[in-house]
């Protein structure tokens, strides 16, 4: 049975935006975290918009402008986040990468993650 699902070929689940990569049933995992034409959701609360990631970057400048803080990389800088706003956006540049912080309270204190959309 084993042989019979590794003789399938899929196509990525990206192919209707252009990639164009085929692999055996079952590795479509590995493919998709590296996929370079993966579709992002926009971290902004209320904000219904998907696309690629670089339309995401200016996408976020252009419709959040007043919600992202700005940073140079290589340098210091403070950034506040309270816990009642829950996510702080970064983005250096307004076509670059978006660095999203989110913070929550839970049973045993306070969470955040960091990621980063690029």
């Amino acid at each position: 049975m084993e042989s019979v699902l590794e003789s399938v070929i899929v196509p990525c689940r990206n192919a209707e935006h252009g990639c164009k990569e085929k692999f055996s049933y079952g590795k479509e995992l590995v493919h998709e975290k590296e996929c370079c034409v993966y579709m992002c959701y926009c971290p902004a609360p209320d904000c219904n918009y998907k696309g690629m990631h670089k339309n995401l970057y200016c996408h976020y400048y252009a419709k959040h402008e007043a919600n992202c803080s700005r940073f140079t990389c290589g340098q210091y800088d403070a950034a506040w986040l309270r816990i009642s706003k829950k996510i702080l956006v970064l983005q250096e540049y307004e076509d670059g990468p978006l660095v999203v912080v989110h913070c929550f309270k839970a049973a045993h204190g306070v969470y955040v993650t960091v990621n980063c959309i690029y």
